[in-house]
């Protein structure tokens, strides 16, 4: 029981608050956010009475915080400790197989996509690749993608997501061994000679294998329970040096991992509003504070293009900010850096906090101001 109630914690953690972080913060809408966020306490609500035998102490310190939003007339019975709550029951109304098969299909997807970039070379993901095809030749597999693209794309950091099935188009072979755990029971003393046999098979004969589930070898029938059924792509299909190939048992993705000059603006203003984002943290500020957000071009070098991206991001920027990033005039660059963090005044208020940041060798200052 405790290795599934951890998988909930890390689906919770890593998958659903991960990919609610829109809705919870309230860029949706109300009505989205309310969703969100009751959705979350009832997660948090389970989780705290179901690890309640294993983690007693800190179950408990949940429970408390819990009950801060919790409606007074919910709270019936002894509410004192989370240890006298009813043992959660199952909601059977809750489940959804369709959402379960899709959303465990597009992890899949992720996850071979993390690993792609992580190969030789990584790529970060703060760098946006152009392309990620994904193949498959269930259909129904392809349109559980689709319905989910969005999320693969922004968690991938892909601007085109390209679906398949067409297996000539990208070289897909298929190979297949015996699958030892029943195989030589199974076949005797056959089994070696049938084992080399189905090595053997040439890539069309395994797909048949597949799409009927047996094929006759020798006058003996082999059925495709008995086998292991892999698939690669042969390395004639890839069309640039660059492109990574991930493989699971029944997905092939193909992710191109050259960086193109039209999507380095894009990881320079990634960048840029992490860098804005710790200053406010820095700053003691909360996300619903209203302020001015100024930046100065100290230093840009011509290979970086920071003075670009501050243009062609500006944009995306003040979405994710959800605040104007404004120009403001800067002196050479021992003087932004002697007076990062004053705090002096001026036509925008009270400067709150300023400091010169650094991007690929590229400098340029932050100040944050009242209105």
């Amino acid at each position: 029981m405790v290795p599934r109630l951890l998988g909930l914690i890390e689906d919770v953690t890593n998958w659903y608050i991960r990919f609610s972080r829109q809705r919870l913060k309230g860029d949706r809408g109300v009505a989205e956010t309310v969703h969100a966020l009751n959705t979350l306490f009832d997660v948090l609500y389970t989780i705290a009475r179901s690890f309640a035998p294993f983690i007693p102490f800190l179950t408990d310190k949940l429970w408390l915080h819990l009950q801060e939003y919790m409606p007074r007339y919910l709270l019936v019975g002894d509410v004192r400790s989370v240890h006298f709550l009813p043992f959660p029951e199952p909601r059977q109304e809750l489940f959804d197989e369709v959402i379960e098969r899709r959303f465990a299909r597009m992890r899949t997807v992720v996850g071979l996509g993390r690993t792609c970039r992580e190969k030789e070379p990584p790529v970060s993901l703060k760098q946006s690749l152009m392309t990620l095809t994904v193949f498959h030749p269930d259909q129904e597999y392809l349109d559980d993608i689709v319905s989910l693209a969005n999320y693969i794309k922004d968690e991938l950091s892909i601007v085109s997501l390209v679906l398949s099935s067409d297996e000539s188009r990208y070289g897909v072979q298929y190979t297949c061994t015996a699958d030892w755990t029943r195989f030589g029971k199974k076949f005797r003393n056959m089994a070696k000679k049938l084992s080399d046999a189905l090595t053997a098979l040439p890539s069309a004969d395994v797909r048949r294998l597949m799409q009927t589930g047996s094929i006759a070898i020798g006058g003996t029938e082999v059925t495709a329970e008995d086998v292991i059924i892999k698939r690669r792509v042969t390395s004639d299909s890839t069309v640039s040096e660059r492109v990574e190939i991930g493989l699971d048992k029944d997905t092939i993705i193909i992710l191109d991992k050259t960086i193109y000059p039209d999507l380095k603006d894009e990881r320079l203003g990634r960048e840029i509003v992490s860098c804005i984002q710790k200053l406010r943290k820095k700053a003691g500020l909360r996300p619903t504070d209203d302020v001015r957000i100024e930046y100065a071009v100290i230093e840009d070098p011509d290979d970086i293009g920071i003075e670009a991206a501050f243009s062609t991001q500006a944009i995306a920027m003040e979405k994710k900010l959800r605040h104007k990033l404004e120009r403001y005039g800067a002196g050479p660059l021992e003087k932004a850096c002697d007076d990062a963090g004053g705090g002096d005044k001026g036509e925008a208020g009270r400067v709150i906090i300023e400091e010169v940041q650094e991007i690929l060798n590229s400098l340029f200052s932050l100040k944050i101001s009242t209105l």
